[in-house]
Protein backbone atom coordinates (compact mmCIF):
# COMPACT_ATOMS: atom_id res chain seq x y z
CA UNK A 1 0.00 0.00 0.00
CA UNK A 2 2.72 2.38 0.57
CA UNK A 3 4.32 1.70 -2.58
CA UNK A 4 0.99 2.60 -4.26
CA UNK A 5 0.74 5.84 -2.25
CA UNK A 6 4.10 6.88 -3.47
CA UNK A 7 3.78 6.34 -6.55
CA UNK A 8 0.73 7.86 -7.25
CA UNK A 9 1.99 11.12 -5.27
CA UNK A 10 4.72 11.07 -7.95
CA UNK A 11 2.81 10.85 -10.87
CA UNK A 12 0.11 13.32 -9.33
CA UNK A 13 3.30 15.87 -8.68
CA UNK A 14 4.69 15.75 -11.64
CA UNK A 15 1.95 15.84 -13.44
CA UNK A 16 1.26 19.13 -11.46
CA UNK A 17 4.62 20.68 -12.19
CA UNK A 18 4.41 20.14 -15.68
CA UNK A 19 0.94 22.20 -15.79
CA UNK A 20 2.48 25.26 -13.95
CA UNK A 21 3.12 28.04 -16.38
CA UNK A 22 6.73 29.48 -15.67
CA UNK A 23 9.74 30.31 -17.73
CA UNK A 24 11.55 26.95 -18.23
CA UNK A 25 14.81 27.35 -16.27
CA UNK A 26 12.64 28.48 -12.78
CA UNK A 27 10.77 25.19 -14.27
CA UNK A 28 13.80 23.09 -14.09
CA UNK A 29 14.57 24.04 -11.21
CA UNK A 30 11.72 22.92 -9.19
CA UNK A 31 11.49 19.62 -11.07
CA UNK A 32 15.39 18.91 -10.19
CA UNK A 33 13.95 19.71 -6.40
CA UNK A 34 10.76 17.92 -6.28
CA UNK A 35 12.83 14.77 -8.84
CA UNK A 36 15.56 14.98 -5.70
CA UNK A 37 12.92 14.79 -2.76
CA UNK A 38 11.22 12.15 -4.63
CA UNK A 39 14.66 9.96 -5.51
CA UNK A 40 15.56 10.66 -1.59
CA UNK A 41 12.10 9.21 -0.24
CA UNK A 42 12.13 6.15 -2.42
CA UNK A 43 15.71 4.97 -1.30
CA UNK A 44 14.37 5.32 2.14
CA UNK A 45 11.59 3.32 1.63
CA UNK A 46 13.86 0.71 -0.55
CA UNK A 47 16.16 0.74 2.34
CA UNK A 48 14.06 0.39 4.99
CA UNK A 49 11.53 -1.77 3.49
CA UNK A 50 13.44 -5.03 5.28
CA UNK A 51 14.70 -3.85 8.18
CA UNK A 52 16.29 -6.78 9.13
CA UNK A 53 18.34 -7.74 6.17
CA UNK A 54 21.12 -6.40 4.38
CA UNK A 55 24.01 -3.90 5.43
CA UNK A 56 21.48 -1.50 6.64
CA UNK A 57 19.70 -4.05 8.84
CA UNK A 58 19.66 -4.30 12.27
CA UNK A 59 22.08 -7.23 13.77
CA UNK A 60 20.64 -9.64 16.15
CA UNK A 61 22.56 -9.65 18.84
CA UNK A 62 20.80 -6.41 20.68
CA UNK A 63 17.69 -7.67 20.39
CA UNK A 64 18.60 -10.88 21.90
CA UNK A 65 20.82 -9.53 24.89
CA UNK A 66 17.35 -7.21 25.31
CA UNK A 67 15.47 -10.32 25.40
CA UNK A 68 17.01 -12.37 27.88
CA UNK A 69 17.24 -9.56 30.27
CA UNK A 70 13.42 -8.80 29.45
CA UNK A 71 12.55 -12.41 30.25
CA UNK A 72 14.00 -12.96 33.48
CA UNK A 73 11.64 -12.89 36.23
CA UNK A 74 12.60 -14.85 39.23
CA UNK A 75 16.55 -13.62 39.03
CA UNK A 76 18.24 -10.57 39.73
CA UNK A 77 19.54 -8.42 37.13
CA UNK A 78 23.63 -8.34 37.07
Amino acid sequence: MLWYAVLVGAVVNVLLLVLLKMRPLQQFVLGTITTFFLGVILFVIVTLDRPLQGESGLQPEPLRLLWERSMVWDEPLG
